[in-house]
């Protein structure tokens, strides 16, 4: 009714679950930073010139969650969105990122550094 106000125990428990959520946050972050999708992502930014790369304060190839690097986002234990499109990437892509088998978005631009033999 108006006016009535909410059990002690009901109010501790809305601040408890809230607590449990943000814990639990973290958790879910870390489980995607494993070595193996960190290895792929670093293979990623040394063999697309990632030092030239257009991100202003990027977290890239530093020892911060991968899931706080732009442009990444995970799903689970997985990579699963990799969005870099006009970030001044130039280069080839490494072979290691097949091992993102969860990828479900690879958006990207890259100037690729091909030179054809003139004949």
């Amino acid at each position: 009714m108006p006016g009535d106000k909410l059990p002690l125990w009901h109010i501790a428990l809305g601040w408890m679950s809230l607590l449990l959520c943000l814990l639990a946050a973290p958790a879910a972050a870390q489980a995607c930073d494993t070595p193996r999708n960190r290895q792929a992502l670093n293979d990623l930014y040394q063999a697309t010139n990632g030092p030239s790369w257009t991100l202003p304060g990027s977290l890239w190839n530093t020892s911060a969650l991968i899931t706080t690097w732009q442009g990444i986002t995970c799903s689970g234990n997985n990579v699963s969105t990799i969005m870099l499109q006009d970030k001044g990437l130039s280069g080839t892509l490494p072979a290691s990122l097949a091992v993102l088998t969860d990828l479900e978005t690879l958006a990207l631009t890259i100037r690729c550094n091909h030179r054809r033999n003139a004949s």
